[in-house]
């Protein structure tokens, strides 16, 4: 919940907005009945408004962040990460509640690099926005 509100004050008045459980599409296909596979990512953050429709997202968006549980590991650490990937979502944040890290990977020429580990003591700082820094005490108390 922390992780939204950081997100939340610093996008406030900017292009790029952040969305909880919002089915995604990765694809660009605007006719919802040719769409066949969703994926409903914890939280996603989309700069692109003409992506949000109604209460879905269609094309990819800027970054992807999972919260991990015992019942979502494997499809977060292998089978999204892949979708992820594959669809050109430039960051993928992996966040691990019961070991209190944040894995941040970076799409770099189409494969996601992994750009570090950030644990409670740690400022992240998030690639894709100048100037934004999470203080990780802050998210995990």
């Amino acid at each position: 919940m922390q992780l939204s509100v950081e997100f939340g004050s610093f996008l406030r008045g900017k292009t790029c907005r952040a969305y909880y459980e919002l089915d995604v599409c990765l694809t660009d296909e605007e006719d919802e009945d040719k769409i066949t596979e969703w994926v409903n990512p914890d939280m996603i953050i989309v700069c692109d408004p003409d992506k949000r429709k109604a209460n879905k997202i269609v094309g990819s968006p800027d970054t992807a962040i999972e919260i991990l549980s015992q019942s979502t590991m494997k499809l977060d650490k292998m089978i999204k990460f892949n979708k992820y990937q594959e669809a050109g979502i430039k960051e993928y944040w992996i966040v691990d509640p019961v070991y209190e890290s944040i894995d941040v990977f970076i799409l770099k020429d189409g494969v996601y690099q992994k750009e570090g580990t950030y644990a409670k003591n740690d400022v992240l700082a998030v690639q894709y926005f100048e100037g934004f820094e999470i203080n990780m005490e802050d998210i995990f108390g």
